[in-house]
């Protein structure tokens, strides 16, 4: 009975109509793994692929669109249920994730601002301030 209220509640306001041919395409998808869980944005949705394409010509308002979209539609009544029920946890930042994407956003990052006339020592003090680039300090640390 309770899965059911979930599912009313995460659904609620939503009106879902199939056209022939047509399914429903989410922005975002509920992963979970070792009892944990997590969304990432469903990368075949058609809005994603045009902004995709936008950012070929106008990368900046591909961009914002793109930050405005994900504001928008973060999936917070899910992730309220989530939460509510305790049964599992989420997942935290990169968790689980090749820490090479991580690495490489970083020195991107650190390269950028030196770059920009910061020392070093600037540079990695800057970043720890930057979540969730913050909690890879051994990361930062080897710059």
């Amino acid at each position: 009975m309770r899965k059911i209220g979930c599912e009313v509640y995460r659904h609620r306001g939503k009106i879902l109509k199939q056209r022939a041919g047509q399914s429903f395409q989410p922005l975002w998808n509920e992963k979970r793994k070792d009892n944990k869980w997590s969304f990432v944005i469903n990368r075949d949705n058609a809005m994603i692929q045009q902004l995709k394409d936008m950012a070929h010509t106008d990368s900046d308002k591909a961009f914002n669109y793109l930050l405005r979209l994900i504001e928008e539609t973060i999936p917070v009544k899910t992730i309220y249920i989530n939460e509510a029920k305790g049964e599992e946890s989420h997942k935290e930042p990169f968790e689980g994730s090749d820490t090479s994407v991580v690495k490489d956003m970083i020195t991107r990052m650190y390269q950028n601002l030196m770059a920009s006339n910061m020392t070093s020592e600037q540079a990695k003090a800057y970043i720890m301030t930057i979540e969730p680039l913050n909690s890879f300090e051994e990361l930062i640390e080897q710059l």
